[in-house]
């Protein structure tokens, strides 16, 4: 999977006035994106960016930061890129090194699994551009102004805290993984908070299954005859396919 990155660009400006014409990563027919932002002092994945109302929902909804939003951070942007399963960041900062890989690996859900190699603790945050979170449990909540809900899930004993659109988290453990799930079809909002919870609980298999299902693309339609370059032309083809594709959704 590691020889196939770079193959499409997803740079993207949130706060710019026009959206760049870059693609999104995306999967399995979800109706968001996410990106890698252009400004490297940002510290987080571009997004979710609504893929219908071709809105930003955030600009950066899971920055990662050595203190709580609002004060120093000693992370910045060492490098990142675009895998076929996945999106991936490394930061750095003294004596610091820390992982972020995101995987969309349905259509409602993505996984960001956060690596920290040091002993350092961390705090995760950021802002929706409209509307304002509630907390149940250890899932932030909101109602989209189209209706659609966004959920935000935490491993059990992360302190979360929240006013109105800003939230922020506080990591203490080295290895996190944070769900973030979106509906755009109608559910309810108490079998939304229990997927929620299930999708934390089981977030590891979901990564591997995901991850699985791309080396069996790949694998699949690999041929003997076929040079590096051709192959990568075949995998970019496939991964423009899948990011393309998008799951039913009721009017």
């Amino acid at each position: 999977m590691d020889g196939y990155g770079g193959l499409l660009r997803v740079e993207q400006q949130p706060e710019g006035s026009t959206r760049r014409t870059n693609p999104f990563y995306t999967d399995r027919g979800a109706w968001v994106g996410f990106g890698i932002h252009e400004n490297k002092t940002v510290t987080g994945f571009c997004g979710p960016y609504d893929l219908d109302g071709r809105a930003w929902l955030s600009s950066a909804l899971l920055q990662i930061g050595t203190a709580p939003a609002g004060e120093k951070n000693l992370l910045s942007r060492d490098s990142s890129c675009y895998y076929p399963d996945r999106l991936w960041m490394r930061l750095r900062g003294e004596d610091m090194e820390v992982e972020q890989t995101l995987k969309q690996v349905s259509s409602t859900t993505a996984i960001l699994h956060i690596k920290n190699k040091s002993s350092k603790e961390l705090w995760t945050y950021g802002n929706l551009n409209q509307g304002q979170w509630t907390l149940a449990g250890n899932t932030l909540w909101s109602k989209l102004p189209n209706g659609e809900l966004l959920l935000l899930s935490f491993e059990a004993g992360v302190k979360v805290t929240f006013d109105q659109g800003k939230y922020q988290a506080h990591l203490e453990k080295a290895d996190t993984e944070i769900v973030l799930i979106h509906y755009a079809n109608p559910i309810t909002l108490e079998k939304a908070l229990v997927t929620a919870k299930t999708a934390v609980e089981q977030s590891k298999t979901l990564s591997m299954q995901h991850t699985a299902r791309w080396v069996n693309y790949i694998s699949s339609n690999t041929r003997p005859e076929l040079s590096m370059e051709e192959h990568r032309i075949m995998v970019k083809s496939m991964m423009t396919l899948m990011s393309n594709w998008r799951s039913a959704k009721r009017n």
